[in-house]
């Protein structure tokens, strides 16, 4: 009797914690489902943004999107095997690794700055830069959004260009009528 006793009341323990583990069970896959698709919509944004994203530690890239490969012209292992500098046009590298590396010191820089690349074709191409500090896997890194500006500043500089040449022209006209 006593024997039966107890193991209707171990029976009933273990029923108990069966429930209770089934209901955690059932709460992780929630979460994880949850997770997933949250997982999912920020994986769709990121690869499907209009900019490229990179994230950008000890020199390299540690993360970029779609639209990097497309700015750039160079493919995922290209990317991720060479400095980032690498990529910057000569004239404007020290500038860009410069600004980097005091970002992550911690310093006071300009978010937004633009700069030139070099694509692989060997175009010069001008981007727009948006920078912050992030931590990534334990490490200071910054994370970055580019926009490829190259078409915007063919346009300023062919502005600038006509400007010039229509204030040359009324200068002209000015010492004709003078």
């Amino acid at each position: 009797e006593r024997m039966e006793q107890q193991v209707r009341e171990r029976t009933a323990e273990l029923f108990t914690a069966n429930q209770q583990l089934e209901q955690e069970i059932a709460e992780r896959t929630t979460i994880e489902a949850a997770l997933l698709e949250s997982e999912n919509k920020y994986r769709r944004v990121v690869e499907n943004a209009n900019e490229a994203i990179v994230i950008a530690q000890d020199g390299m890239l540690k993360f970029f999107n779609p639209k990097t490969m497309a700015i750039t012209g160079h493919a995922p292992a290209e990317l991720d095997s060479r400095p980032f500098a690498e990529l910057v046009y000569q004239d404007d590298r020290d500038m860009v690794v410069a600004r980097h590396l005091a970002r992550l010191r911690g310093e006071q820089i300009p978010d937004v700055y633009t700069f030139r690349i070099i694509h692989k074709t060997g175009d010069i191409r001008w981007v727009e830069i948006r920078a912050v500090l992030i931590e990534w896997e334990g490490r200071l890194a910054t994370l970055s959004f580019l926009s490829d500006i190259t078409e915007r500043k063919r346009a300023e500089q062919e502005r600038e260009y006509l400007l010039t040449q229509v204030q040359e022209q009324a200068r002209r006209i000015q010492q004709i009528m003078d």
